[in-house]
């Protein structure tokens, strides 16, 4: 008996092996989506509700600016959001993403022509990352699930999907734009069908078509923020890059393998190979984030880690003895890692959890948005608190607002204590005048020494007790211009400071 579904010729064991894939997939997405979310997360959350209820997919109401990285991400959490309530959709989401990787990698794993038990455990080393990512509530997760179906696909040499599905994730994540053209590449020299798979690439063309329409350009404004408003240094921007892998042997083993891709690539004369086009990739990523002079988060990992793991997993892959060496080594090792932190951020570390500072942040932003609904806000973590706020909330660090760029980087260690704390300007309160400034001790270090804030009412929000990553610091500051009502300050658990 043969099915077809989607386009995959399946024989009995194969559905086994779905529906094994579904069971393993469903079991661990209970599991990671009852997580807390990264303060990131509620960036997309905020941009998608306003895009829902306003029809503009915009931070603040009426600014066309693009403060979101993932236009895709965007999209999707507002279908989400037409159907289940904000808790409940970005947990859909990402519990989606975690059953159809699971499927996915179920069946890479089978087809796999080599070793099995090799290919389990590459599989292993894929998962932290990923569910790293998928726990958190970001888009990266998303853009692994398809990338994951379109080696799926290759496998099965239905070309144009996973050309497509590639696309679909560029959208989702633009890094993988170089991918896209790698893989665009490789099908046209190896196929020759030019016409039709740069038409299976018209997704990606589409979402770059409204990015155009909505804020007159297709690239993030984020990454030039975090750029200028972190300002690390070249050499300590290098060790950042090394430090996501954990190791830095583990950054030079991948450079490694790249260059021999890149070699391979010029010797064939342009003709990449599926490993060729995942290790450039990788290695052009790498050099990014090495010279991007900005923090790198750990739900980046999971760009790195997790084409290495396809690579691995595809089952008609031929690549140099060397280079698979190299790739088994990168992930290996980097999995390490990653299962650290997932550990740390996981249910079984829930208190002293780092994010929950968020549903905090959440809750006192809604406090103030009672207070005054039409009140501005600034900020620098714009994610839980720009959610909890309804009204117009200045990024003082600059995501989404380009105006706050012109006051970073502040000074280390004078204005602020570290180069990967982004903190806020005195100097652009005093511009935007909010009346409300909501934030932590690390990120107003500069502006509780300046003469900007005597002219508002200070706040102090307590964290409570359960939150002991932050047990040495007193918690939210919140200066007001307005006096803030005792009913507020009491379903917020904040008190007045007198000055």
């Amino acid at each position: 008996m043969q099915i077809k579904f989607p386009r995959l010729s399946l024989n009995r064991r194969e559905v086994f092996v779905i529906g094994l894939g579904l069971v393993v997939g469903l079991l661990i997405a209970t599991l990671a989506t009852q997580w807390m979310f990264f303060d990131d997360a509620y960036i997309h959350m905020r941009i998608a509700r306003n895009f829902l209820e306003h029809g503009q997919p915009y931070f603040n109401l009426g600014d066309h600016f693009k403060a979101d990285s993932s236009t895709g991400y965007v999209l999707l959490l507002s279908m989400a959001l037409a159907w289940f309530s904000p808790g409940v959709a970005i947990r859909v989401v990402e519990g989606g993403a975690i059953v159809f990787t699971s499927i996915a990698l179920t069946l890479l794993v089978y087809k796999n022509a080599g070793s099995r038990v090799m290919s389990v455990i590459t599989v292993l080393a894929m998962l932290p990352a990923f569910l790293l990512a998928a726990s958190g509530g970001m888009e990266t997760a998303i853009a692994c699930c398809l990338l994951s179906w379109a080696i799926v696909f290759w496998c099965e040499q239905k070309y144009q999907y996973m050309v497509a599905l590639i696309s679909v994730a560029a959208g989702f994540r633009i890094e993988l734009v170089l991918l896209l053209l790698l893989v665009i590449v490789y099908v046209v020299r190896s196929e020759n069908q030019r016409l039709r798979i740069i038409l299976w690439a018209s997704p990606f063309a589409i979402i770059c078509l409204l990015d155009v329409l909505w804020f007159g350009s297709i690239f993030p404004h984020a990454a030039k923020a975090k750029s200028i408003g972190y300002g690390f240094p070249l050499q300590k921007s290098i060790q950042n890059a090394a430090g996501i892998l954990r190791w830095k042997f583990l950054a030079l083993v991948l450079v490694f393998a790249s260059l021999a891709s890149v070699f391979h690539l010029l010797k064939s004369r342009l003709r990449p190979s599926l490993s060729d086009a995942l290790l450039i990739y990788a290695g052009f990523l790498f050099a990014a984030w090495a010279l991007s002079r900005s923090i790198l988060f750990e739900w980046y990992l999971c760009l790195l880690s997790f084409p290495i793991g396809l690579l691995l997993l595809a089952s008609k892959q031929r690549n140099a003895l060397m280079q698979r060496v190299a790739c088994y080594v990168v992930i290996f090792g980097s999995c390490i890692y990653a299962w650290g932190l997932l550990v740390y951020f996981g249910p079984a570390n829930r208190e002293g959890h780092v994010n929950m500072r968020v549903p905090y942040y959440i809750k006192v932003a809604s406090g103030l948005s009672e207070v005054c609904p039409t009140c501005t806000l600034a900020t620098t973590e714009i994610g839980g608190i720009g959610y909890g706020f309804k009204g117009p909330v200045f990024d003082a660090f600059g995501l989404a607002d380009p105006e706050a760029i012109r006051y970073h980087p502040l000074k280390v260690p004078e204005e602020r204590a570290d180069y990967g704390i982004g903190a806020i300007p005195p100097a652009y309160v005093e511009f935007r005048r909010p009346d409300f400034v909501v934030t932590l001790d690390v990120y107003s270090q500069a502006l509780q020494s300046s003469e900007v804030v005597k002219s508002y009412n200070k706040y102090d929000c307590p964290f409570p007790p359960d939150l002991l990553i932050y047990s040495k610091k007193s918690g939210v500051k919140v200066f007001s211009r307005k006096y803030i009502p005792l009913d507020v300050l009491e379903k917020t658990g904040c008190h007045s400071v007198k000055s």
